[in-house]
């Protein structure tokens, strides 16, 4: 068709090749593609999941005109990584009048454009595959029908686009205020996400662009000159709508993918229902407290929602403990920024080849403990996380045994989950004194067998263990550990920190070569 007589342009992504992996975890890419007409975002493609080859075939509709034409163009790959925000791949640069131009060249085959990052071909001979094609006034009419279906989607991604520059103001104006500088960023991670991973859903529901408006009533109010002015004086109420920010920014990060909602509407769609209302009354109690300038004690609602347990009677047995990190330091923001991702991103790759334990090996003082609570803090942070944490240092107890273990872990799993909680209960009925029964028995009934009977939907169960070498009586326990990874579902992660000194030889021969332990030894620099 002549260039002349077409009204609008279909261009149509079809895929990448030989994307880089991933440069700290060497992982396959999770990308979208995101298309801009001078510096107006047009839209994002669907993010394609664990490849260096994406294939998406998305079409984005252009109407054409003489300024439109000659207007420069940008096709830019992101990557999506689980807790940090998104990173250019590369990008592919031109105008509308060129890949037409380049389109009639090459007929009827795709095009394959090398892809760049700050001038340079992206590592790897990467390209990009585009088709171009011009459209009659008919053909754009029935185009626009299908670009109908997509109008929600879009309106609620410009809405979180929105959101998430408003919380860029907000964040700029607490630089100065570490604790809130802190949980401004972490919310502004997990809203991030969520907005790239918008474009994978493949259909939007009205309920969702409520809540994302409520949140976003919210910080219409905190950018406005008056409000911004008021941050520091009502910090407390700051952040609790930081950390209401983070927990929302993950769910609709997790209800928007359709692998989620296809596993969980069947059992949630009522509680779903309820906990999006709840959200908002949530967001507009917390406008009112920031509007009146007071803080109330507003009670922050979590995403996962689980029945009741007969905990009580598993409390009396098992005596379950978690990691007070309230009392504990965390890495500063700006430190430790690579062992953190690293250990974060091996939690999520849940494939069942992956390695069961994330071994953080290191001297004293050299911030062990600090990594794994940066990682409890980061885990807990979005709610739907089920955390185990519990610290074996000489500062909690006066002596600490392999007992420690067996009998708490299993008591703090049966409240995060009803269906754990059943399974344990069960096994504490069948095994009347299982609390003094061999450590061997007590990780078999307790660990083993409820984890692997419960299918589990949601993101790893974390398990953190700190100072191991200050566990006095821990043969029995990394003997049962060693021997019972292969048995432990995929997602269950184990984080374990201990010294490495010729003290912990044991440690280390249990460790070292075990093919389903990932070692990483943690250096005297802050910036490992």
């Amino acid at each position: 068709m002549d260039s002349s007589t077409t009204t609008a342009v279909d261009i149509t992504v079809v895929s990448a090749e030989n994307l880089p992996l991933t440069k700290q975890s060497h992982r396959l890419r999770d990308s979208y593609v995101e298309l801009k007409i001078g510096a107006t975002p047009s839209g994002c493609t669907k993010t394609i999941l664990n490849t260096c080859s994406p294939v998406w075939n998305h079409h984005f509709l252009v109407d054409r005109s003489n300024e439109i034409d000659e207007c420069p163009i940008s096709l830019t790959v992101w990557h999506v990584a689980r807790i940090r925000p998104p990173r250019v791949v590369g990008s592919v640069h031109s105008s509308l009048q060129d890949l037409l131009q380049h389109q009639r060249a090459v007929g009827n085959a795709d095009m394959r454009l090398t892809l760049r990052l700050n001038g340079k071909p992206v590592r790897g001979n990467a390209y990009l595959c585009i088709r171009v094609v011009g459209m009659s006034l008919a053909e754009r009419a029935e185009a626009a029908r299908g670009e109908m279906l997509r109008n929600r989607q879009d309106i609620l991604q410009f809405r979180l686009s929105k959101l998430v520059e408003k919380l860029v103001i907000v964040k700029g104006a607490m630089d100065h205020v570490f604790e809130l500088n802190s949980h401004a960023k972490d919310a502004w991670k997990f809203l991030s996400a969520s907005l790239t991973l918008i474009s994978a859903q493949r259909e939007q529901d009205e309920r969702v662009l409520l809540l994302v408006d409520a949140i976003l009533e919210v910080y219409d109010l905190m950018t406005t000159v008056e409000g911004l002015k008021k941050i520091p004086a009502v910090q407390k109420v700051v952040e609790q709508i930081l950390k209401q920010t983070m927990v929302c920014g993950e769910f609709i990060r997790q209800y928007v993918q359709y692998e989620f909602l296809e596993r969980v509407w069947r059992r949630m769609t009522s509680d779903i229902e309820e906990k999006i209302q709840s959200f908002i009354q949530c967001f507009r109690s917390l406008k009112e407290q920031f509007s009146q300038g007071v803080t109330v004690e507003t009670l922050l609602v979590s995403f996962q929602a689980n029945d009741s347990v007969q905990y009580l009677y598993m409390k009396g047995v098992l005596n379950p403990v978690f990691m007070d990190t309230s009392s504990r330091t965390a890495c500063h923001p700006e430190s430790r920024r690579l062992v953190i991702h690293k250990i974060a991103d091996w939690i999520f790759d849940t494939s069942s080849a992956n390695k069961r334990v994330f071994w953080l090996q290191g001297g004293a003082r050299y911030g062990k403990s600090t990594v794994l609570t940066s990682i409890a803090n980061i885990m807990r942070v979005g709610i739907t996380y089920t955390v185990v944490a519990i610290g074996l240092t000489s500062h909690t107890w006066a002596k600490h045994t392999h007992a420690t273990v067996e009998q708490k872990y299993p008591g703090t799993l049966a409240g995060f989950d009803p269906r754990i909680g059943d399974e344990i209960e069960r096994a504490t009925k069948e095994h009347k004194n299982i609390a003094e029964a061999p450590f061997e028995m007590q990780f078999s009934n307790l660990i083993d067998k409820p984890l692997n009977r419960v299918a589990w939907d949601f993101e790893p169960i974390v398990i953190l263990i700190d100072a191991l070498d200050e566990c006095e009586d821990r043969a029995r326990l990394l003997q049962v550990l060693c021997e019972g990874l292969a048995l432990l579902p995929s997602h269950l992660r184990i984080v374990i920190a201990s010294r490495n000194s010729e003290k912990e030889s044991d440690i280390f021969g249990a460790f070292d070569k075990h093919t389903l332990v990932e070692s990483y030894e943690l250096s005297c620099t802050q910036y490992d």
